[in-house]
C-alpha cells in the first residue's frame, strides 16, 4: 500500500477535521498509485488514516478512515447501508422521491455522489479512485432498488 507523509500545515487541517490533502501540504509520496488507497503518516511516521490517492488533483489525498481497518466489499457495503439507515430515519425516504442517498465525504465515501431522481439513480464520481469502485458500488446502491420501489435504472457520469 502506498504511503503519503503530511506536512505541518497539512496536519493542522486534517486535525480540524478537513478530509482532504492538498498536494502541497505532502512532504513526501511512497508507492502511491493513482486511484489507489494509500495510509497517510505524520513526519514521525504515525498513522493518521487512509483515503483515496490522485497523482493529477490538487487534493492528492481525500480520507476514508481514521482507522487501520481492512477496507474492503463489506467495508463500503456497510458505508452505503449506514447512509441509507441515516436518510430512513430522518424519513427523507418518505417524502420525496428525489434526493441525495449518498453524499461523499459526509457519509464516509469520498468523491461518490448517488442521487435519486423518481426511479433512476445518478451516480457521479470525481476521482479515479471512485471510478474503480464504480462495479461494488453500483451492486450494492441497487441493494437499495427494491427497498426504494424503483426500477432498475442507473446513470454513472465518472470523473474524466
Amino acid at each position: 500500500m502506498g504511503r503519503l507523509v503530511i506536512s505541518a500545515k497539512g496536519l493542522t487541517r486534517l486535525r480540524k477535521g478537513h478530509p482532504w490533502v492538498y498536494r502541497d501540504d505532502l512532504e513526501r509520496i511512497e508507492d502511491a498509485s493513482p486511484g489507489n488507497i494509500v495510509t497517510l503518516e505524520d513526519k514521525k511516521g504515525r498513522f493518521l488514516g487512509q483515503g483515496f490517492y490522485s497523482s493529477q488533483s490538487k487534493i492528492a489525498f481525500r480520507l476514508i478512515t481514521y482507522s487501520a481497518e481492512q477496507i474492503n466489499a463489506q467495508f463500503w457495503k456497510r458505508r452505503i447501508e449506514e447512509a441509507y439507515r441515516f436518510r430512513k430515519e430522518r424519513r427523507v425516504l418518505e417524502q420525496t422521491n428525489a434526493y441525495r442517498l449518498i453524499y461523499g465525504e459526509a457519509d464516509g465515501i469520498p468523491s461518490l455522489i448517488v442521487d435519486r431522481y423518481d426511479n433512476h439513480f445518478v451516480l457521479q464520481t470525481m476521482s479515479l479512485a471512485a471510478d474503480n469502485l464504480l462495479p461494488i458500488l453500483c451492486r450494492f446502491c441497487m441493494k437499495f432498488s427494491p427497498l426504494l420501489r424503483l426500477p432498475l435504472g442507473m446513470i454513472c457520469m465518472c470523473a474524466p
